[in-house]
């Protein structure tokens, strides 16, 4: 069994290194893997796919890929002469949704978005006259038609097969997907997201506060997003009016954030500390570490690793239920659950774990032990090995 994997970016980014180690997760299980992605020189065709995004109001928390601007990357992944092929996140130019539509190789696609099954959107509302529930129409958008989503879907809808078999992280993103009007007899298999738990681990506190110069005796609350506040759908904002509220019970609270920079207002200075975007895991398991609660204030996500790597590591994670994140928290076992916007409940969460540290060390605790069963390398690579078995089995009938 030979499986070629494809995605953009197999380093950068929540989907990138998800799909990074999905590829050697499956390695692990003795799958013959290998893996597609660009590197180097920005070509001409992701340069157009940028542009038109870009065009179409693209931005973080609101990413659009046309997928109409072809890619080398379909030409490299056939030449390996796979068995399967294993796609991940293909915007920006990886490859087109014609290209998707010519594999001829049996096709496994891990859904680490909505973009598989919408027009253009890489997210979008799930209110009952949603395009990608129905297919996109005047009649259904009206006044707020958009011809790119609409192209981008009739381009799928006309050109992808049937027998594409789905992997969701989460049920939440597999239901989406079962609801869709785009390949609704296409099976969705649900695997989460592998974590390294051997690089993921509880680790000495002290030692991470000393190297990240944090003072020992501050609790530290910890937020992750490679995007920082750029990606609104990460809620720095609301994480951030929520500090005040965990200021005034614990003045000398930190908040240590990693991702892109964020400007501290004035009367934060001193009380955040920003590490900038880790792309190394190994200081990002030091950034964890550092950590007394882990916070996840995502207002719609599918299965952030934040969560996974934070329970890893053995810290509680204090997070809004959006999405698929409440299948990855039991709440009041590993982390705590707070509702879609309440930043004063979410304020109210952080402050329980940080007045009672042993309640938070034992639901860290617990978060490892879920991690350790439902999460490893292993776990999750032989889980892909019956799929990709399965796969190749229904072939042959």
């Amino acid at each position: 069994m030979k499986v070629v994997h494809g995605t953009h970016d197999a380093h950068n980014g929540g989907a990138g290194r998800a799909a990074h180690r999905i590829y050697l997760a499956a390695a692990m299980a003795g799958v013959e893997s290998s893996m597609v992605s660009p590197m180097g020189k920005i070509r001409w065709n992701e340069r157009a796919e940028r542009r038109l995004s870009a065009w179409q109001g693209s931005a973080p928390g609101h990413f659009r890929s046309a997928g109409i601007f072809p890619g080398e990357s379909s030409r490299l992944m056939r030449n390996l002469k796979p068995d399967v092929i294993h796609l991940h996140w293909i915007g920006r130019g990886f490859m087109s949704i014609r290209q998707v539509g010519r594999i001829r190789t049996p096709l496994v696609w891990t859904l680490h978005d909505m973009w598989p099954f919408c027009g253009s959107e890489h997210y979008t509302g799930s209110d009952p006259e949603s395009g990608w529930k129905h297919g996109y129409s005047r009649t259904l958008s009206g006044d707020d038609w958009d011809q790119w989503s609409w192209l981008s879907w009739k381009l799928k809808s006309h050109s992808w097969r049937s027998d594409i078999i789905f992997v969701s992280p989460s049920k939440w993103m597999a239901d989406l997907k079962a609801s869709s009007a785009l390949l609704p007899e296409s099976p969705v298999v649900v695997i989460p997201n592998p974590v390294p738990v051997d690089i993921f681990r509880d680790m000495d506190k002290r030692a991470a506060r000393q190297a990240w110069d944090i003072e020992q005796d501050s609790p530290v609350i910890g937020f992750v997003a490679d995007e920082g506040a750029a990606n609104p759908m990460k809620g720095h904002e609301h994480l951030m009016e929520a500090m005040t509220h965990v200021w005034s019970r614990h003045p000398n609270a930190r908040l240590l954030m990693v991702g892109k920079n964020s400007v501290a207002l004035p009367q934060h200075l001193g009380r955040v500390i920003s590490t900038g975007q880790l792309r190394d895991d190994h200081r990002l398991a030091m950034a964890y570490a550092a950590c007394d609660v882990v916070c996840v204030p995502s207002l719609l996500d599918n299965a952030p690793q934040t969560v996974t790597e934070a329970s890893a590591s053995a810290r509680p994670v204090v997070a809004y239920a959006a999405g698929g994140i409440p299948e990855l928290i039991e709440p009041g076992s590993t982390g705590l659950l707070c509702r879609i916007g309440d930043r004063r409940e979410l304020a109210a969460a952080l402050c329980q774990l940080l007045d009672v540290p042993d309640e938070a060390r034992t639901m860290g605790a617990h978060g490892r032990a879920r991690a350790l069963k439902a999460w490893t390398p292993a776990v999750v690579g032989r889980a892909y090995e019956q799929v990709y078995a399965d796969v190749l089995a229904n072939q042959q009938r």
